[in-house]
């Protein structure tokens, strides 16, 4: 009596489901082809050039004064040795002072052109997901992914489409 009610309970459970369908992303290598990520070291680069022109300049006049200071020598007035000491010693805290304010502009930068890709790829996964009936995507922490369920090369055919239509509309 007990198995059947068992059974019956069993039975109750196991309901037919539709197939869920399941997709895989790489995300490294969507980071590796994407135009988006391309596009966005060029505008660092660009962003950034005059702040790491001047970066180079104060290292060179850093480098000029400390050779002069190490060329006087012994014998040399005492007090100009302390106004070159004194000069050397504010290029260096203007030295450390701009290239913490760079690296925390550049950071700052990247992590905005970062959360902004990955927003556009969550936004284009969602897309495809619900057009092709996707009821999980995975990114990451999966040892293997059978290929019939990579959809990461069809993500960045649309991520390119995207990067395209910004292309032809003027918005980089």
């Amino acid at each position: 009596m007990l198995r059947l009610i068992l059974l019956g309970l069993l039975g109750m459970i196991v309901v037919p489901v539709q197939a869920a369908t399941i997709g895989y992303i790489n995300y490294a290598k969507i980071m590796q082809n994407a135009p988006q990520i391309k596009a966005s070291r060029e505008l660092l680069d660009k962003q950034f050039v005059p702040e790491r022109n001047r970066l180079v300049a104060l290292r060179k006049q850093l480098e000029t004064q400390r050779k002069k200071l190490a060329e006087m020598g012994p014998g040399a007035n005492p007090y100009e040795r302390a106004s070159r000491i004194e000069k050397l010693n504010n290029t260096v805290r203007s030295l450390r002072k701009l290239e913490r304010d760079y690296n925390i502009s550049l950071s700052l930068r990247t992590r905005q052109l970062s959360t902004n890709f990955a927003e556009l790829v969550r936004r284009v996964i969602k897309v495809y997901a619900e057009q092709h009936d996707e009821i999980i995507v995975i990114r990451g922490g999966v040892l293997y992914a059978a290929p019939r369920i990579d959809i990461t090369d069809a993500i960045l055919q649309q991520i390119r489409a995207v990067y395209r239509k910004a292309q032809t509309e003027g918005k980089k």
